[in-house]
């Protein structure tokens, strides 16, 4: 099986982030030379334990955090354009009319738009998708800031950045 694909983020047009499957075999030649071998640490279960405890004497000042990362983001647009093919005819029929029904529901909503292509010749899985969303930071600078007073989010985060030492 042959599986091809990228992700790519990016913000006000400028790219983040992107990463590209199969990757170039060159590129990991590249980075191996660069890169020293890194010493292997043991797996240690009380300090992973006592970072659980840490985490979920935090979780309560966190929630805040999440609870406004949920409420700052807005979404703009979802599309979704896929192009499917089984080894069957029937399975690819039923997948589609899956699909188209699962589309007739969903696309009646505004800025959401899913089309399906059934590929009744070949085995192929074929697609694109695009998501778009605002993000507000205020209000999760203003949490983030308000779980960094709390004593137990502290000592979370200090024991997360010695965790990997």
């Amino acid at each position: 099986m042959k599986i091809k694909g990228n992700v790519s983020v990016s913000w006000m047009k400028l790219r983040i982030f992107k990463k590209d499957w199969p990757e170039k075999k060159e590129d990991e030649k590249l980075v191996d030379k660069e890169e020293p071998e890194k010493k292997k640490t043991k797996f240690n279960v009380r300090k992973l334990l006592k970072t659980l405890n840490l985490f979920l004497e935090a979780l309560p000042h966190l929630e805040r955090i999440i609870y406004a990362f949920f409420r700052s983001t807005y979404f703009e647009k979802f599309s979704l354009n896929l192009k499917l093919g089984f080894y069957s005819p029937t399975d690819t029929a039923k997948v589609a009319g899956y699909f188209w029904s699962i589309g007739s529901v969903v696309n009646v909503i505004p800025n959401i738009y899913l089309t399906f292509v059934p590929d009744f010749q070949e085995e192929i899985i074929d697609g694109n998708g695009e998501f778009e969303f605002k993000l507000r930071l205020f209000y999760i600078a203003a949490e983030s800031i308000r779980a960094l007073t709390k004593k137990p989010v502290r000592t979370f985060i200090k024991e997360l950045r010695t965790l990997n030492k």
